[in-house]
């Protein structure tokens, strides 16, 4: 049967690329300041969603 993982097992392919992005900010960007940035482009995401996103 196939599994939909990446190459390290991990189902979320874009969460470890999300935290490396928003760590690379300068000044560092936290998940609420990532979530609040989100909002204001009109996307419904809040710091909780962030951290689900990036945890896998």
């Amino acid at each position: 049967m196939f599994k939909n993982k990446s190459a390290d097992g991990r189902n979320n392919l874009c969460g470890k690329k999300i935290a490396e992005l928003r760590r690379a900010q300068s000044p560092y960007m936290s998940q609420r300041m990532l979530a609040d940035r989100l909002q204001l482009m009109g996307l419904d995401v809040d710091k909780n969603a962030v951290q689900r996103m990036e945890c896998g």
